[in-house]
């Protein structure tokens, strides 16, 4: 099965192609929505840094986490040691952003996210209120 987004008119279809053994195509065309293609490309995203990603960054004892996608971009949140590195941004670069860009297509940059998480910020509001200990 071969899988294309064709882009006609402004409009996305995605063409599928089905191979069968006595030489019959079966060709489909799918009508996305906008939406429906960056739900897709964020899961391909985030299956690349799960598959091809992590395991490298592991051995760093790190991670990394798609925190959103918007128009094209992937903004990549790195966990684990991998977070504090002064190294991050050369692993964006070098690591994530090469992998990214050649397993899903669209993606037309990935940068570094590395903005608070929610999580961290709600922590650190009830340790000040002192509703929560270190």
């Amino acid at each position: 099965m071969f899988r294309y987004n064709l882009f006609l008119a402004g409009e996305v279809f995605t063409l599928h192609i089905n191979l069968k053994k006595t030489a019959v195509f079966v060709i489909i065309f799918e009508y996305n929505t906008e939406k429906e293609l960056m739900i897709d490309m964020e899961e391909r995203i985030k299956k690349v840094l799960v598959e091809r990603v992590n395991p490298i960054l592991a051995d760093h004892y790190g991670g990394a986490t798609l925190s959103k996608l918007e128009d094209g971009i992937a903004y990549v949140r790195l966990t684990g040691a991998c977070a504090s590195c002064p190294s991050a941004q050369e692993t964006i670069e070098n690591v994530i952003k090469a992998e990214v860009m050649a397993n899903v297509e669209g993606v037309k940059d990935v940068i570094l996210d590395t903005s608070l998480s929610e999580e961290l910020l709600d922590m650190a509001r009830r340790i000040l209120r002192g509703e929560e200990k270190l």
